[in-house]
């Protein structure tokens, strides 16, 4: 989950799947179902195999340092997310925004989307446009309290939905 929202800075969907898919054909350990060949997710081990020129010749551009000190990290023991769990969702940020090429929207998302917590609420282009456009600039996470990241989805949705 952080290296997808690691990579998904500045970048489009279609482009962050790529990228993630290829890690994944490159490391990743190899699933035939049927006539479909799948990849798993790299363990942090395998992915910290690839170096800096590696991650860059692949398309991560100015974020290839930021995974690769990650992964390192992971693959080292250094950095345990899963501790992160039993933290607030503010302590939980507090902590993923040390880390090299997260900010506060990754930060949320992680918390969100990997952790579960769903007073988080990431802040994307999308929520920005809807902020303004339904909410007069004043679109927070304390308007929907504990459910602020379900809220967020559903205006995602929405705002994605009616404007793409």
């Amino acid at each position: 989950m952080l290296i997808s929202y690691i990579t998904s800075q500045q970048m489009k969907i279609p482009r962050i799947s790529a990228l993630i898919e290829e890690l994944a054909k490159r490391k990743g350990r190899k699933i035939q179902l049927e006539e479909h060949t799948l990849y798993t997710f790299p363990a942090a081990d395998k992915l910290a195999e690839l170096s800096e020129a590696d991650l860059k010749e692949i398309g991560f551009g100015y974020r290839a340092p930021y995974i690769a000190k990650v992964a390192q990290d992971f693959a080292n023991k250094e950095l345990m997310l899963e501790a992160l769990r039993s933290l607030s969702t503010a302590e939980a940020r507090k902590y993923l925004r040390v880390l090299p090429g997260v900010g506060e929207k990754v930060a949320n998302c992680v918390c969100l989307f990997g952790f579960g917590k769903t007073d988080a609420f990431p802040v994307d282009t999308w929520i920005e446009k809807a902020n303004k456009e339904f909410y007069d600039g004043k679109l927070t996470a304390e308007l929907f309290g504990e459910n602020a990241g379900i809220a967020q989805q559903y205006i995602f949705y929405y705002i994605r939905s009616t404007q793409a």
